[in-house]
């Protein structure tokens, strides 16, 4: 499932909805996809939590002012 925020986000949840849940982020220039070979087996313990930084993937890019901006993000 995979889910995007009007403003910057997306995201997306793998594995059972009971399992604790892993956060993993991308690298810079990269997007969630970067996890995919290890989903399987990371969702075999966990619930993983995957996102794209604005302006990578599926998320969309804005005009960000200072670093504050894009840390607000």
């Amino acid at each position: 499932m995979s889910e995007t925020n009007a403003e910057t986000l997306q995201y997306r949840f793998d594995g059972p909805e009971d399992a604790p849940t892993l956060i993993l982020g991308p690298a810079l220039g990269t997007t969630w996809h970067m996890w995919d070979r290890q989903i399987p087996e990371l969702t075999r313990h966990w619930r993983v939590f995957r996102f794209d930084l604005p302006g990578h993937g599926g998320a969309p890019a804005g005009p960000a002012p200072a670093v504050g901006d894009l840390t607000d993000r």
